[in-house]
């Protein structure tokens, strides 16, 4: 995926869901946690945890999103299909392409 912030100005991060974890953090209860992972333009490990209002809020959005029929279908059309590779995917390839091309 690629993510956007105002606080990096116009750079745009290349970002991979890496795992899911269900953890119990001290005062705050249960929480999922989310592990990123960017690959370009730098490489950085990134969490997020979700708690309980989180998971809630977003479902919520993500069916609202999908209630509208147009949505619904453009979603379904994404996931079927066969298209480029992820931006994350093509930047790992590219690394090791010039990695070997270092090396050989």
């Amino acid at each position: 995926m690629r993510l956007n912030s105002t606080g990096l100005g116009k750079t745009t991060l290349v970002v991979e869901v890496v795992d899911f974890i269900c953890e119990h953090v001290e005062g705050e209860g249960h929480v999922l946690q989310m592990k990123m992972r960017s690959t370009a333009p730098v490489s950085w490990q990134m969490s997020a945890q979700l708690d309980r209002n989180d998971l809630f809020d977003g479902l919520m959005a993500m069916l609202r999103f999908l209630w509208k029929p147009k949505n619904f279908f453009y979603v379904l059309k994404v996931l079927l299909r066969a298209g480029p590779k992820s931006a994350a995917k093509a930047s790992q390839e590219e690394k090791k392409s010039n990695h070997s091309l270092a090396n050989g």
